[in-house]
């Protein structure tokens, strides 16, 4: 029995000894592992208070509380530094600093905190922001801008421009929040509310992308809301359904005065009524296309966009407009910039504002632009209006176009942002400012409309409209770029394909185009089939392009067709070799593209959409 004895007193050392272990144990923990323990309630605490302040401001801002968004927001960047402080210590200890497990934990929601914290500090900048705006609107009775008085007018404009700087910092601050979004693990211990990580991710992009629009008006705001000083801008409307090289044919024109960002006048009018006065003593020689296929031996206003840079056929607009009057004796105004318009940004604006009716005709955002030329080109005679006025209804749309615009509530002022934004990045809307400060802002948004200059491969390729009718409403456009080696060279083998949906009639007529192709510097020309004419191969210095122009024509329910092969300069091989091959297609603003597409010497295709801007590839 003695082994058993033993036995039991072994067994009874083995328990004594483990039961001192654990209570070592327990007393190394307590001494350990009790202070994060506390930190690490304390990080929970915080992190609870400061979601439900950051959730109270966003609660408040939609409530247009400004005011008190603003404070809780701060409220919460307090909670959030706290939290952030409480993180700092646990990482700090040797156990979590020196296992990834541990310390991926910790960084993860180190990167949650700091996007919290920095949110929390953009919707304060935000807050009070909006709150010094609301103030200024909320001075009138309805709470409508268009109600303000002058002086009001002018002094939230002066708070647009004031706020660029802070509209900047919130704008940095969203994206350093979205990095901090990056870094997050996806299996780890915010898996649970992972989908709610990405859900707040497509927020922040979706407050970039409006910030994107506010940004540029805010920062250009001096330059076009006419305050402190009256401003004046020569308005073109470019009429896409005959293509012109900026755009479209310039059959309309009008003037805009504003001051303290109110429209105090606008008139529009054909531009023919500046053209006709003169047409015996204009002294303007037309470009060589537009004297022999258009047959005119006098360059007049109406074809003055021959340019498919815009700064430069803005500039070419202005001379002509001065000079026209001048020969009429008459005064030439003198104005800020000259800004083209498309008929898809009124289209746009209808559809937001609802549909227009002038003399019994309704006008809505599918049916403007077609309806719209019915009206000034046939309908007019029926009616008893004389051909000098057909185009009067033009003004009395944008009469009524305008004063619903300024009916909108400032809560609808983001929907005609991004509208706007939508089609300055389609080239519906180009601008042109004679101040030089304010043509490079225009430049660095991507509105002035001038041709890129990128150092890569480029292609622009840009139809005139020559005594065509509307017919490029009708004219299916599909482009193919073919890149191939020979030798130490690369070729691209351009394939212009032209599709005439249209009948003969009042509006569509034979397709003829000047066509030209812009390409890099120093390209040349190997072989063209399909032209009807001979290729005016030329270098555009001011322009740093390389255009070969042809006539070409289409006649209705048929297709054509033009193909040019040329060699790109060595610089362009050079990056192809090197693997650093790119392209940048430039649109041209108005056309319609039903596809385009780039194929490179491994056979791959990229299709190209030039709908929605300029297209740059790889």
């Amino acid at each position: 029995m003695s082994w058993r004895r033993t036995g039991l007193k072994v067994i009874l050392l083995v328990i004594k000894t483990v039961s001192w272990l654990l209570v070592g144990a327990v007393l190394l923990f307590l001494l350990f592992f009790l202070p994060t323990i506390n930190r690490f309630r304390s990080f929970y605490v915080s992190e609870v208070s400061a979601k439900g302040e950051l959730n109270g401001a966003v609660a408040a801002a939609k409530a247009r509380d400004f005011a008190g968004a603003a404070k809780q927001a701060e409220e919460a960047q307090a909670s959030f530094s706290q939290a952030e402080s409480d993180l700092a210590v646990i990482a700090a200890k040797p156990w979590m600093k020196n296992f990834f497990v541990y310390r991926n934990q910790i960084d993860d929601l180190n990167y949650l905190t700091k996007t919290g914290e920095i949110l929390s500090r953009a919707v304060e900048s935000g807050a009070v922001l909006a709150d010094r705006f609301q103030q200024v609107i909320y001075s009138s009775p309805t709470g409508n801008f268009n109600n303000l008085s002058d002086a009001k007018k002018a002094e939230f404009f002066q708070l647009a421009r004031e706020g660029a700087p802070e509209l900047n910092g919130i704008k940095a601050d969203l994206a350093l929040a979205q990095l901090n979004l990056t870094k997050i693990h996806r299996v780890g211990i915010l898996l649970p509310v992972f989908s709610q990580i990405n859900d707040l991710d497509q927020k922040l992009s979706e407050a970039d992308s409006l910030l994107n629009s506010a940004v540029p008006v805010a920062e250009l705001s001096q330059f076009f809301v006419g305050s402190p000083e009256p401003a004046k801008f020569l308005i073109l409307l470019q009429n896409n359904d005959e293509l012109r090289p900026s755009g479209g044919f310039l059959g309309t024109y009008g003037i805009l005065d504003i001051q303290n960002g109110s429209l105090k006048n606008f008139f529009s009018e054909d531009t023919y009524h500046l053209d006709m006065p003169v047409k015996d003593t204009m002294d303007f020689v037309p470009p060589a296309p537009l004297k022999e296929y258009l047959k005119v031996d006098r360059w007049f206003l109406r074809d003055a966009n021959w340019s498919p840079d815009w700064p430069t056929s803005a500039r070419q607009i202005q001379t002509t407009y001065d000079r026209e009057l001048v020969l009429d004796k008459k005064t030439p105004a003198q104005f800020n910039g000259v800004i083209s318009i498309n008929p898809a940004l009124a289209a746009d604006l209808i559809d937001l504002v609802g549909p227009i009716e002038v003399n019994k005709v309704t006008y809505k955002g599918d049916n403007f632009q077609e309806l719209l030329q019915y009206e000034v080109e046939q309908s007019y005679t029926k009616e008893n209006i004389s051909s000098w006025d057909r185009k009067a209804v033009i003004n009395d749309i944008f009469t009524e176009l305008k004063k619903r615009l300024f009916a909108l509530s400032y809560q609808d002022y983001p929907k005609i942002l991004a509208l706007i934004q939508k089609n300055l990045a389609a080239k519906n809307i180009q601008i042109y400012l004679n101040d030089p400060a304010g043509e490079d802002l225009v430049k660095n948004f991507g509105w002035a409309g001038e041709v890129k200059n990128p150092d890569s491969d480029y292609l622009m390729i840009v139809d005139a409209n020559l005594a065509a009718f509307k017919s490029d409403a009708v004219v299916g456009k599909n482009w193919t770029d073919t890149l191939s080696l020979s030798g130490t060279s690369l070729k691209s083998s351009l394939h212009l394909s032209y599709r005439h949906d249209g009948t003969k009639d009042w509006r569509t007529t034979k397709y003829r185009t000047y066509t030209r192709v812009l390409v890099p510097l120093g390209s040349k020309l190997l072989s063209i089939n399909g032209a009807a004419s001979a290729v005016d191969a030329t270098d555009d210095l001011a322009l740093n392009k390389t255009i070969f122009g042809f006539f070409f024509t289409v006649d209705t329910q048929k297709s054509g067709a033009v193909d040019l092969t040329y060699q790109l300069p060595d610089r362009i091989f050079s990056q192809y070799q090197a693997g650093n091959y790119q392209l940048y297609w430039q649109r041209q603003s108005g056309s319609r593209i039903e596809s385009a597409s780039l194929v490179v010497p491994s056979g791959a295709v990229h299709k190209m959409d030039l709908e929605s801007g300029d297209q740059s590839l790889p």
